[in-house]
């Protein structure tokens, strides 16, 4: 159930309808029986609901309120009290509705909820002292929470750490006790946290670990009350078409908990994978080019290849037997015609052929340079 509200509640801050305050009060609304709401808060859940110096009610969820007030043109009044005191006024009826719920199913017996008007996680905050290197280490741990808070009933309770837990009126003072050494840990809203640490100037807490418990702030009325419940719904939808309670909650909430959106889970993807394909896409290209150098190469080795293969081929033809005129010593090829001996050699190597004359046949060609009188060839004649 709570997941199927975090899914609505997502699409209700993110996307708005869009209608505007004009829009609403053009609506067929329901008007309210009375026109004075008395408002429940928390009295010191800053920057949520608490008072300023002058005992005046302030904080975010104040604002908004506020501003609901004036859209709805009646009046309210506020009562802070402590929050298991205000969560009992509700319940009560002492109060006609309460701000800074965090929607819960078991809360949904005593009180109906709104639209949400903020999303918000929880952090651990422990003592600089503290050792935590997983939450395992709560269970050695001296831990502080809220009475009445939500994170009793959706983390405390089911992981067993009842028993090594105390309980304050005020998450602030929670805070101070784990700053002081009181305790060693504490589960806050991280606004809050942050709001108390900053603001007390304190120095010897921390956050560990990963954020926990995401939660949907809302508007609680007393069950039944739909009149009222209908109206507030309205009136949020209104104000965050818009664009009011953006603004609000930028005001109020200028330290955020880095928290894994989907946006920043594609840009993480984004960050690993690009890096990935540009060394893929250059592996492939170098991949590609070295085989095109292979394919060349190889081609040009096979045509190397067959001419050494061709020669190989003619020196063994030439090393075997020739058949060769005993008169004329003309050479027979291999399709049987005759040829002279230097036109063969030449056909079939890289010889090249001159001419010149032995020594024995110049002496018979030109026996007048040698003394030797031809053959058959008289004397005087």
């Amino acid at each position: 159930m709570f997941m199927a509200v975090a899914c609505i509640a997502s699409q209700v801050w993110g996307q708005p309808i869009n209608r505007t305050k004009n829009d609403f009060m053009k609506m067929n609304s329901p008007s309210l029986t009375k026109n004075r709401v008395i408002i429940g808060a928390d009295i010191n859940y800053p920057p949520y609901s608490f008072l300023d110096k002058q005992g005046r009610p302030q904080g975010h969820d104040i604002e908004i309120m506020n501003k609901l007030a004036a859209m709805l043109k009646i009046q309210v009044e506020y009562k802070l009290r402590p929050w298991s005191e205000a969560l009992q006024n509700l319940k009560d009826g002492a109060v006609d509705a309460l701000i800074g719920i965090i929607y819960l199913d078991e809360r949904k017996q005593f009180y109906d909820f709104t639209i949400p008007v903020w999303f918000e996680s929880y952090a651990i905050f422990a003592s600089r002292e503290a050792q935590f290197e997983d939450l395992d280490d709560l269970y050695r741990g001296r831990i502080i929470a809220l009475k009445g808070d939500a994170s009793i009933s959706r983390f405390i309770n089911p992981m067993g750490l009842m028993e090594r837990t105390m309980f304050v009126n005020t998450l602030p003072d929670a805070i101070r006790s784990v700053e002081e050494g009181e305790s060693d840990f504490v589960l806050a809203p991280y606004s809050l946290g942050m709001d108390v640490i900053d603001n007390s100037d304190y120095r010897n807490i921390r956050i560990v670990g990963s954020p926990i418990l995401p939660s949907l702030y809302c508007i609680a009325v007393r069950k039944g009350n739909s009149e009222l419940l209908d109206v507030l719904n309205k009136g949020i939808d209104a104000l965050k078409s818009e664009g009011t309670i953006q603004r609000i909650n930028e005001k109020w909430f200028i330290q955020r908990q880095k928290e894994i959106s989907f946006s920043g889970v594609f840009k993480i993807i984004g960050a690993v994978l690009v890096p990935i394909v540009v060394i893929l896409a250059t592996l492939f290209l170098w991949s590609w080019s070295l085989r095109r150098q292979v394919c060349r190469k190889t081609s040009q080795l096979e045509v190397t290849n067959e001419k050494l293969t061709k020669a190989l081929a003619e020196v063994k033809q030439l090393s075997g037997f020739l058949p060769i005129c005993a008169s004329c010593k003309n050479i027979r090829d291999d399709k049987g015609y005759w040829n002279q001996i230097e036109s063969y050699i030449s056909q079939h190597s890289e010889a090249k052929f001159s001419h010149g004359i032995c020594p024995e046949c110049a002496k018979k060609l030109y026996p007048e340079f040698y003394g030797n009188p031809p053959e058959n060839v008289e004397p005087g004649a």
